[in-house]
């Protein structure tokens, strides 16, 4: 029996495969019978219940159970020469404020947009993540303190240029950041 992906014109197909044998009197093998059953739904939802238990569905960051379970991993390694991991935590200024003055469509706008200036200045290797709320933590490898304050003062000056557009509103966006290594 083996679960395995095959490849259709409408894409990928799970299936379960069995495989039996039916034999003689005497014990020899005289039919195979293959039977197939289709998992593909099965697989899509485990992929998105896997996807919802790590992820912060909002942002679709990594959420606090993921981070913190890298960060784990991380830190288990053992330490090698300039081995050093930066640590930014970020916090949306007045998203209360943005909620209650201009709706929660605007605040949760802000929110994503303020992930994806988060993300896009991220480089590959460094996590991203919702801590929860209007928080977000970077764990930045290979990044010393000043390195890491650096980044920090980038992207709050990132934060302070842009302005969020929600159909007839605009409204200022602003971060603030504290940093350890």
């Amino acid at each position: 029996r083996l679960e395995h992906r095959l490849l259709s014109p409408l894409g990928e197909v799970w299936v379960d495969h069995a495989v039996g044998i039916l034999r003689d009197e005497i014990g020899n093998p005289q039919l195979f019978v293959h039977q197939f059953a289709d998992r593909t739904e099965t697989r899509r939802m485990q992929a998105d219940l896997t996807f919802r238990a790590t992820h912060d569905i909002q942002t679709g960051l990594a959420n606090r159970a993921s981070l913190l379970t890298r960060l784990e991993k991380r830190l288990g390694l053992a330490p090698g020469p300039a081995d050093h991991i930066g640590v930014l935590w970020c916090d949306i200024d007045n998203l209360k404020q943005i909620n209650d003055q201009h709706g929660h469509d605007t605040g949760d706008q802000a929110l994503l947009q303020s992930a994806q200036l988060l993300a896009g200045a991220c480089r590959t290797g460094d996590v991203l993540a919702r801590w929860g709320g209007e928080e977000f933590i970077i764990l930045l490898p290979e990044t010393d303190s000043v390195q890491a304050t650096t980044f920090a003062e980038r992207l709050r000056e990132q934060f302070a240029a842009q302005v969020l557009v929600v159909g007839d509103k605009s409204v200022a966006v602003t971060a603030s950041f504290g940093v350890a290594q």
